[in-house]
């Protein structure tokens, strides 16, 4: 709660229960309780992909007696960026400036433009760059994967490091790594970005063999567009957030379709603010229900592109089969030949989702078609800043060998016969990935 402000809680502690205008209740899986429920009790979390990593996580199960961990391999999210729109920035800025000058803001308009102009130099192009949050909180992650785990990285342990090529995920890994020599100097760790690792890291990209021209539309509007835009138009009236700023709405111009993503990207800038300073609030400025109802269009976005959505029968989680075969193909060698102690990879949101999806994670199987209802199944919320699954092997003397996967270092459970989890026997887990990859490749062939 620390990077809201106090005017942003107490605004989102006034969320209603009641539904979004044009809405119907949807059913919902025992796993997630109502989503208005959790973001009543937990504000930060209708930031979405935006909300800052949350180091405040329940105490680990402890490991059976005798066993300690030995190899760790991790996909990683980027830490805290700015908004990737330069033109979603600038737009609002020049909006502002003119319609000040011009005598066309309401007393509540004038309130926007002094925060805003006081938050634009902060911004001003640098959008999708990593934040001195996001290297903060990235660099606690490295310090704090080295205390949890400090039998992994005896003196002298060798670390493999690989990163996408763009620079706010190049940016998180120097600062993991950062976080690592920190508790130690004498560890060897190796950072590389190469285009070599892109369809490992990025597996929906065109450097993926398995992928196909078609797949570019898993990650297009053009796809998933108009569940998106009846959700928007259902659930948020633009005319009234534009008046509440402006005397003459027509000043932010005459097209429908412009001021829908004038006031979209209003959202995206007040919900990313907190990653560049806590000192500045802007989400004050949209109502519960405008916050709430932004925050259901971008989930969707995000469960259609990684998740299990209808739209694309399963490709674009299957995809990520290079991704997982990497981490156990990897894993493997590496315990055999004690080489390397642990294998970090850096990336975004969307593949971290589907790597979830295609494991089949306790709480990210379930498939909805309806817009309306896809806040029942999935919260994008469970992808903040920082994002990070996390494989812990562990063995005793008699060579025995058990994982442990944590999700935001949440320990997750898999629905593997016999095992109640969060420790699994390797052999065990080894079979259940390898199950899982089976049903990916036949999603593949099938779809090809």
């Amino acid at each position: 709660m620390k990077h809201l402000t106090a005017s942003a809680l107490a605004l989102f502690l006034t969320l209603t229960v009641s539904a979004p205008r044009a809405a119907s209740q949807p059913s919902r899986p025992s796993f997630y309780p109502p989503a208005r429920e959790v973001l009543r009790e937990n504000p930060k979390m209708v930031c979405g992909n935006y909300n800052l990593y949350d180091f405040d996580v329940p105490a680990p199960t402890p490991a059976p007696k005798g066993f300690k961990p030995f190899y760790i391999t991790t996909y990683n999210r980027h830490g805290a960026r700015t908004y990737t729109s330069t033109s979603g920035y600038d737009t609002w800025y020049a909006l502002l400036k003119k319609a000040k000058a011009d005598g066309q803001l309401t007393p509540r308009g004038e309130a926007l433009h002094d925060e805003y102009m006081a938050f634009y130099p902060l911004v001003h192009g640098r959008s999708g760059d990593l934040t001195p949050i996001g290297y903060a909180q990235i660099r606690e992650m490295g310090m704090r994967v080295y205390r949890l785990y400090p039998s992994v990285f005896p003196r002298h342990a060798v670390i493999d490091a690989c990163s996408t090529t763009y620079p706010r995920v190049m940016l998180s890994m120097a600062a993991f790594c950062d976080g690592l020599k920190t508790c130690d100097p004498s560890l060897e760790i190796s950072q590389r970005v190469s285009q070599r690792d892109r369809p490992i890291l990025t597996p929906l990209s065109s450097t993926n063999p398995k992928t196909k021209p078609s797949d570019k539309r898993i990650d297009s509007h053009d796809s998933w567009g108009e569940g998106y835009a009846a959700l928007l138009d259902n659930h948020i009236d633009f005319d009234a957030l534009l008046s509440r700023f402006f005397k003459d709405p027509a000043v932010v111009g005459d097209s429908l379709s412009e001021r829908k993503e004038l006031c979209r990207r209003l959202y995206n800038i007040a919900a990313d603010a907190p990653c560049v300073t806590d000192r500045i609030d802007l989400m004050q400025f949209l109502t519960p229900d405008e916050l709430f109802s932004f925050w259901r269009v971008e989930n969707y976005r995000f469960y259609n592109v990684g998740s299990r959505t209808p739209l694309f029968k399963g490709r674009n989680w299957a995809l990520h089969e290079i991704l997982l075969r990497d981490i156990i193909h990897r894993a493997e060698e590496d315990m055999a030949s004690g080489a390397v102690q642990a294998r970090l990879r850096f990336g975004h949101d969307f593949n971290l989702i589907a790597l979830v999806t295609l494991l089949d994670v306790e709480g990210w199987n379930a498939s909805e078609s309806d817009p309306e209802k896809v806040d029942a199944v999935f919260r994008h919320y469970n992808v903040p800043m920082g994002a990070n699954i996390r494989f812990v092997w562990y063995r005793n003397k008699l060579g025995d060998t058990l994982v442990k996967v944590l999700l935001n270092d949440r320990e997750c459970r898999f629905r593997i016969a016999g095992f109640d989890g969060p420790y699994y026997p390797w052999t065990a887990f080894k079979a259940f990935c390898e199950s899982r990859l089976a049903v990916a490749d036949k999603i593949l062939e099938d779809t090809k």
